[in-house]
Formats: C-alpha cells, structure tokens, sequence
C-alpha cells in the first residue's frame, strides 16, 4: 500500500523571496552577522543591490588585531568612519604596533557615531590622544588595558571620560580600582563596571556613587579584620546591583557574607576562586542556607573552588563532595548542575558548576564525578560544556564508596 504524504503549499510570493528583496531594515540586521572582511570584500560585489546595502550599511565593526592586519591593510579604504559604532585594537602583541598601524589608516576624529571602543596594550600618552580626539557624543562602552606601569595617570584619563560621556559599560581589566583618581559625576548611569581588585571601603564607595550599577566583575575584594568595615556596611543604602563576578576570589566565608550584605537584590553570582583550605565554600549545605536566608533573588549561580595541597597525602573521595549537590534543591529547585574533579597534573580539586567559563581552568586532564551519577570518568572536557555521558570516555567505573588517592 502507497503511503500518502501530507502536500505543503508554499505561497508564491515567499517562493519568490531573496535576499535582495528584503526590506533594506532587515537585510542589515543579517549584515550584522558578517566581519568587515566579508562585508566589504565578498557581499559588497555580488551584485548591485548588494553592494548598495553594503555601503548604506551603518554598523560597522572594526577589529584590528595580529591576526587582521593584512585584512584591516587592503578594506581600510572602503571603511566610511561615520559608519562605525565599534572599535577593537588589540597591541599586546610586542610584534605588531598595532596603535601606529591605526593612525596611518584612519583618522580617530572622523569615527562620529562610535559606540564601543576597547583598546589592549596602550600606553597613557596615546590613551590620552585617542579621548581627547575621539569626536562623538554617543560613546556608551569602553574596555582599556594599560600598559604602562603606573596606573594613576590611566585613572585620571578614564575619570575625565567617564565626565565627557554619558557611559553605561567600563571595563579596566589590569588595574586595581584607586578612589583617589576617579570621581563619578551626580546622577551618573554606569550599569557595568569592571576592574582588578579593590579594598572593602572601595566597593562600598562604588556601590553608593553608582546607583544604576547593574554588573560588577571585579578579581577580588579585600576584607580586613576591623569594625570600621562593618561601620560602614551598616550606614550604605542596599544597593541594586543584580550580577556580581569575582574572578579569583580569596574572600574567607564570613568576609563573603558581609560583602553581600549590600546587595539582597543579586540575581546572578559567579566565583572563581582557589582555596586555601577545605572551608565552608565546598559545603552544599551551607550554600543552601546562605541563598535561602539573603541571596532570596539569585537565579543564577556560578562557581568553581579548586584546592591544592601537595604535602596532603590522605585519601579524599569525591562522591563525598559531591553527593550533598545531588539535594532537591540543586536539581529539582534552581537547575545547578554540581561536578567534582581530581586533576592528577598538580594534585588539585576542582569542585564546580557546569558549564563554566574560567580561562585559567580550562584543557586539563582530569577524573570526574557529575551530579548524574556515581561513575568516576576520564576526560579533557572544556569546563564551558555540558558533561556528555556518550563523548566522555569511562576509563574505569569506580565504587567511590572506595576512597581516591590524592
């Protein structure tokens, strides 16, 4: 017997839809997608609609990098700098004076709608050159990495843009935060901060001058053992920060609670963080409590505790780390996958949420046990991925019952 297959009927005018007979709106929002390289040497030349779309195109991205030299060389000519919004200079590479390469192809005062500019590896002098002839008014984001070695002239030339600018994104990514070089003006909306470590007093300043403060990605915050500190937690308003990031955070757990005393309303929290002992922070139960009792808002929780000693020679087993993570609350109520790892090259525990993005963990071969089940596999996935019970290959199913040398 034939079996019949239900007919689709297609409407003639979708049949008849191409790419160039998109609204221009939305033809340039699928633009939005290609580098500039495809842009202006592939798209531009198929045809001459496409090549007028191309050239009415005004969101430009521009990224000058070791790798995007020759390219940045041959389009620079075809790039309009009032359609621009976003720039990206990477000089970190000694090779490459990637700074130079940009004043030759462009002038900075002719970028009129820029809206991001991320610089890496500049030192204060051309800093000071590119802000002070930067000609927009619509600057929203800026990323530097200084090079130089003093950092209090770098702070100087970001407090005087934070003035000139009405900035939402700013990301200092190798510099510690020093109060005495920045001044926030009155009512200013920064929703994102980001920089290296700071004091507590520092972070309390921050969270009172920057009231639209969404975001705060710092490495660590510096807690001392006095009263002052708890002085000033009292007297601050509770802030509305709603993510907060510490990238290599050294806090001691009643140092964390206080921190977070500010902030009731987070909803996003990650740590990254390599202990110096097994303290509460590999705990479950403690976790729990503290969320439960003044994290009430968090949706979203990142972490990854690592612990090395290499003059411990007992016996550790990871199901006992990693069991209390399997509770209903962390996978029935908030949907946080718990991993535990042994990683034989340096002798380290790893113990983490998964996926996880972490630059400095990442590639290592490890044994790990997932909250799915008890079985000990081998693997090299990256930490930014599900665990995959069919790629992960199993080496060995251990009773882990038994325990796990370390």
């Amino acid at each position: 017997m034939t079996q019949l297959r239900p007919t689709t009927t297609i409407d003639a005018s979708v049949k008849n839809t191409s790419l160039i007979t998109l609204p221009p709106e939305l033809v340039h929002r699928i633009l939005d997608y290609c580098d500039i390289q495809t842009l202006l040497t592939c798209v531009r030349h198929v045809c001459k609609t496409l090549y007028a779309l191309v050239n009415t195109y005004d969101r430009l991205t521009l990224i000058l990098n070791s790798e995007s030299v020759k390219i940045m060389r041959s389009v620079s000519r075809f790039i309009q700098p009032d359609s621009v919004i976003s720039i990206t200079i990477d000089n970190s590479c000694e090779e490459n004076d990637n700074i130079r390469l940009f004043y030759s192809l462009f002038d900075i005062a002719r970028f009129t709608r820029l809206q991001s500019l991320t610089i890496h590896g500049i030192e204060d002098t051309n800093l000071e050159y590119f802000l002070e002839n930067l000609n927009t008014s619509s600057l929203t984001s800026l990323s530097i990495k200084s090079s130089d070695q003093e950092h209090s002239r770098t702070w100087d030339l970001i407090s005087s843009a934070s003035l000139r600018w009405n900035l939402l994104k700013l990301c200092i990514s190798n510099m510690n935060f020093m109060v005495k070089h920045i001044s926030w003006p009155n009512q200013y909306k920064l929703e994102h901060l980001e920089f290296s470590d700071c004091i507590y007093s520092e972070y309390l300043l921050i969270l009172r001058h920057l009231p639209n403060l969404r975001t705060l990605v710092i490495q660590d915050c510096i807690i001392g053992d006095n009263q002052t500190c708890l002085t000033l937690s009292a007297s601050i308003v509770l802030a509305s920060l709603k993510s907060l990031t510490i990238t290599n955070c050294s806090l001691a757990p009643q140092h964390f609670e206080l921190l977070i005393s500010s902030i009731p309303s987070l909803h996003h929290l990650k740590l990254i963080s390599h202990r110096e002992r097994f303290d509460s922070m590999f705990n479950a139960s403690y976790w729990e409590q503290l969320i439960c009792t003044k994290l009430l808002k968090l949706e979203k929780f990142e972490f990854l505790f690592a612990f090395t000693d290499l003059r411990n020679n007992s016996f550790v087993s990871l199901e006992s780390f990693i069991a209390s993570f399997r509770a209903p609350f962390w996978l029935n109520d908030k949907h946080w996958f718990v991993t535990c790892a042994y990683v034989p090259r340096g002798r380290a525990i790893w113990l983490h949420t998964t996926p996880i993005d972490s630059t400095r963990y990442q590639g290592c071969v490890r044994c790990e046990v997932s909250w799915r089940d008890s079985i000990c596999r081998l693997t090299q996935r990256p930490l930014n991925t599900m665990v995959d019970n069919i790629v992960d290959e199993v080496r060995k199913k251990i009773d882990l019952t038994e325990e796990l040398t370390v």
